[in-house]
């Protein structure tokens, strides 16, 4: 059995075409199988804590911070950036336990600090979800009207040349037009204890998405 080298070529762009738009970039993690991904993900801090997939009905992959105060757990791309600072999506389920912060979008070359980033933060020591944008020069964030709270969410981030916006179960609830991010970007989790420290601070992700358009 043989076949034209360029023949799945031709079925997706036919040669009669004048133009078409190439597909860009798309990464897709649904959370399943045995074991992390680590062919995928690469763990940048492991702060004391653990990332393995839950043996529960619709457990997706936990990641738990160490036991200490302040102590987090964060994933990405071991700084390999694909995704445009400009024209790029996320999209994330995901849950948490009490007294634990988890972010996760897209963001540069770390965590934390002036560095450019789209993520949506959900810190136990605040009232509310929030989206965090930075730059390499300036960070901040912006609060939902939504409550940081432990229930599983649908998440949704984009990124423009004007402003960033988060969505929180298909609503917008967010929009930021300052510390926009200003260098290509990676797709990041983190996971955080907070609040006097203590075991079980989990996060808890279940699908991620993320694509330039």
């Amino acid at each position: 059995m043989s076949f034209q080298a360029d023949s799945v070529v031709d079925q997706l762009y036919p040669r009669n075409l004048t133009s078409f738009v190439l597909p860009r970039q798309r990464f897709i993690d649904t959370f399943l199988g045995w074991d992390f991904n680590s062919d995928l993900w690469f763990v940048s801090a492991a702060g004391g804590g653990d990332n393995e997939m839950a043996n529960t009905i619709d457990g997706g992959f936990e990641m738990t911070a160490g036991t200490s105060d302040n102590q987090f757990s964060l994933i990405d791309f071991n700084n390999m950036r694909p995704f445009s600072f400009t024209t790029s999506i996320c999209i994330f389920i995901c849950s948490r336990t009490v007294d634990t912060r988890n972010w996760c979008g897209l963001a540069g070359d770390g965590g934390g600090g002036a560095n450019p980033s789209a993520l949506m933060d959900n810190d136990s020591d605040q009232t509310f979800n929030a989206l965090r944008t930075g730059s390499t020069s300036s960070t901040g964030r912006t609060n939902s009207a939504n409550a940081a709270d432990t229930s599983r969410m649908l998440g949704k981030i984009t990124t423009g040349v004007a402003a960033c916006t988060l969505h929180e179960d298909d609503l917008l609830t967010v929009t930021r037009t300052v510390d926009l991010p200003n260098e290509k970007l990676q797709c990041q989790i983190m996971v955080q204890n907070r609040n006097g420290g203590g075991a079980g601070k989990i996060a808890s992700y279940h699908y991620m998405e993320a694509y330039n358009t």
